[in-house]
Order: structure tokens, then sequence, then C-alpha cells
């Protein structure tokens, strides 16, 4: 898909392989640093964080998760350690720390479709916050378009910058919390169903989540599953399932929103708007979570 598209250069890397990464980067002057779904996450990013400073890229925009500053669990205190690499290394950076995102709740669509249920491992009024996708991405469009326009300016200047928003933290939410009571309201009213939540243990959670598919190929599977999310409509979607590295990354987000789940204001603060709520998810995703729909693999709580 990103081939077709003009003045786009797709780059294969092995994150093992320094040449391949400078490679890639050579010429760059931002870089924007999603981080692995891998087990080896934390050694990959920081390897590309050591090639990017070989190849003098004086300018990163993170994007990682929120309680990445707070929280010992796993999966944050390896977005943190990378994070910290960032702040080391580069004159100029931005990370964003982004709530769970609404689309999240796909993996939920088998459960929902043929058992009518919303397993959740949260207490019923736990609350949590949400933020959409498609506004994570128009964050990071505002500021790199900032960083363009400043450098444009300037092509000369080793110094780059992303203006007032260089060297900040900023907390990605949707503009309201919501528990479990209130998600299964607000799915049953977009998408005509009867669900009904399930309070279950982190670990009935997971093994939900590994039966949902058996895929070996996760890195063609990821990327069918990102080509359909970033479609402008909901419509008919095949099912969705996490590989393992993003299921320690769900679970462990939820466990994060009993100790956190406050709102932040950032996200009105860059794009000079709310940002789309769970309610704007569902209906564009309604299709997804029809009731009854028949699906090829069996999945068991």
């Amino acid at each position: 898909m990103l081939k077709q598209l003009k003045n786009v250069r797709v780059e294969k890397v092995d994150y093992e392989d320094e040449a391949t990464l400078r490679n890639a980067l050579h010429g760059v002057s931002c870089m924007i640093l999603f981080m692995e779904m891998d087990e080896r996450k934390v050694e990959f990013g920081k390897n590309l964080v050591a090639a990017m400073k070989k190849e003098h890229i004086n300018s990163c925009l993170m994007v990682s998760i929120r309680g990445a500053g707070d929280s010992r669990l796993r999966s944050h205190k390896a977005y943190r350690e990378v994070e910290q690499e960032v702040e080391k290394n580069f004159s100029n950076y931005v990370i964003l720390r982004k709530a769970t995102v609404s689309q999240t709740f796909l993996f939920w669509s088998h459960s929902v479709e043929e058992l009518g249920q919303l397993p959740m491992a949260v207490d019923q009024d736990t609350l949590s916050t949400y933020v959409d996708l498609i506004d994570v991405i128009a964050v990071i469009e505002t500021i790199a378009i900032e960083h363009c326009r400043l450098h444009s300016r300037r092509p000369n200047s080793i110094v780059d910058s992303f203006g007032k928003y260089t060297n900040k933290i900023y907390t990605l939410t949707g503009p309201e919390q919501t528990h479990p009571g209130g998600v299964v309201e607000i799915l049953n009213a977009s998408s005509d169903n009867n669900v009904e939540f399930k309070k279950v243990s982190r670990e009935e959670l997971g093994q939900y989540f590994r039966s949902l598919s058996k895929h070996e190929d996760w890195e063609k599977v990821d990327a069918e599953q990102c080509k359909s999310l970033l479609k402008s409509h909901g419509g008919h979607r095949h099912h969705y399932a996490p590989s393992l590295p993003v299921i320690d990354l769900i679970l462990d987000e939820y466990e994060w929103c009993s100790i956190d789940s406050t709102l932040s204001p950032d996200m009105r603060e860059i794009l000079g708007r709310e940002g789309k709520t769970l309610r704007d998810f569902f209906l564009k995703e309604k299709e997804a979570f029809k009731p009854h729909r028949a699906y090829r693999a069996t999945a068991k709580l």
C-alpha cells in the first residue's frame, strides 16, 4: 500500500544489522519512532536510536504509552527505557504517551458477536480513558508539519526544532472517562446488541486473546490489520487477533487504568479540538460487532 504513495520510500531493515538501519535512515531529518510489537522491543529501540545518532538525526518524535513514567508493569518499564534513550540522545524530541486506543476493542468483536459478552479484567466501575487512533495520527501530523515548516526556513542549519512542542511529554486521551458498564451501553446502542459485561481475571482475558488465532506469520497479519484500521469508514471487517506482545501490552494498560485514568488537556492544546469519543468509534465500527456472525475459529473464555 505505501509503495503506491508518491514520495514514500519503503526500506526493509534488520534491527540487529546497523548497516540496514543506517541505510534506511540516511538523509532523514526527523524520526517518528514507534516501538516494535516484539519481545525484544527495548533492544530494537535502542539499536534504532544508536543508528539515528550515527546518521546525525537531531529530532525524534516518539509514540509511547500512558503510565510509562510511573508504572512498574513490564510494558510501561520497556517504553520508559526507550523514552530515556530518546531524551538522552536527541537535542529535540517530543514524547506522546497515548491512552489505550479505542481500536483495541476490535479484539473483542468475536466475543461480542458469538457470546454476547464483553470480558474485561477490571471491575465494572473502574474508569478508563481511550484515544482514537485517528486522533493520535492527527497529533503526529500536526507536530511533524511544524517541524517541516521550521526546517524549511533554514534548510542548511543543523539545528532542528519542533517549535513550541520541543522537549515536551504529552499525554493523549479522549474527552471522557468510561467504565465497562458505560462501554457496554455505548456498544449496545451503536450496534443493536444486547451485550453484557463479564468480569474475568487477567489470565482468563489473556487466554481469550491467545485463542483468537494461531497465526505464525504475524508480520503479514499486522500489515493487513493496519491497512484495515486506516480506512476512513467502518464496514465489513475480519476479526482481529493480537500477537503475544500486543496481548501483554493490553493487559498491562488495563491494569494501569485502575491506578490512573485522569483526562488530559493535551489533545485540545495540540489540535485545537477535543478528540473523538468511544461512541464515535463504535458507530464507525458497528458492523464489526453485529451479533451472530459466523466465524471460522473458536474462542473460549
